[in-house]
């Protein structure tokens, strides 16, 4: 096995994986649930959030539920009564696309639960499932964005329809690990670019 592959974190729960990604996507001309207030988030807007939230990422305490609310400009709605974790979903942007947040509840020896943030295009097909998709941030930016911050290039693997980028760095206790994983699809045949649709952030221990 590959050593790269072998700093990658053990697999979380189908529950907690499935929370992250956005939920299935209606059908063109479909009504939507999502809120009424259009606003005009732009992808590089939500970029530069994202790459903040993960900066500031020093102990388990940055990793709260509140913390990244605040750092998405978002509200979390609890997905089940009486458990921790919320979602945000159908958060519109500028140029068609939208975002899905998601915190999941507490998970037994994690420092701190998966969470993060997936982008779609409403109406049309997920950003994995098409060869002309545009790209919405490529993976060589975003990996670069967060070696500046301080992460460490890990492991890679197939994920789903595309890829899992893995980067990691150590807590200023050295009590946890925090991750942020870019979930990559490939796009503009015959030159592809690798690019992010989500990423995903969580915390163990060493």
């Amino acid at each position: 096995m590959s050593s790269l592959l072998a700093v990658l974190p053990a697999c979380a729960p189908a529950s907690d994986v499935i929370a992250i990604s956005a939920p299935p996507q209606p059908e063109a001309g479909a009504p939507s649930n999502g809120p009424a207030a259009v606003r005009t988030l732009s992808a590089s807007n939500l970029q530069q959030r994202l790459v903040a939230y993960a900066a500031s990422l020093h102990e388990p305490s940055d990793a709260s539920e509140g913390k990244f609310s605040r750092a998405m400009e978002i509200t979390l709605t609890p997905v089940e009564e009486g458990r921790g974790g919320g979602e945000a979903k159908d958060q519109p942007m500028a140029d068609g696309y939208a975002f899905y947040a998601s915190y999941g509840s507490p998970t037994r020896g994690m420092k701190a639960p998966y969470h993060g943030v997936s982008i779609y295009r409403p109406g049309k097909k997920a950003l994995t499932e098409d060869p002309q998709a545009p790209c919405f941030w490529a993976a060589s930016t975003a990996g670069e964005a967060l070696a500046a911050s301080g992460y460490e290039r890990g492991g890679e693997r197939g994920y789903q329809r595309g890829r899992l980028q893995q980067y990691r760095r150590t807590s200023s206790d050295g009590s946890t690990v925090f991750y942020a994983d870019l979930l990559t699809y490939t796009t503009g045949a015959p030159s592809p670019k690798v690019c992010v649709y989500e990423v995903r952030f969580s915390g163990d221990v060493p």
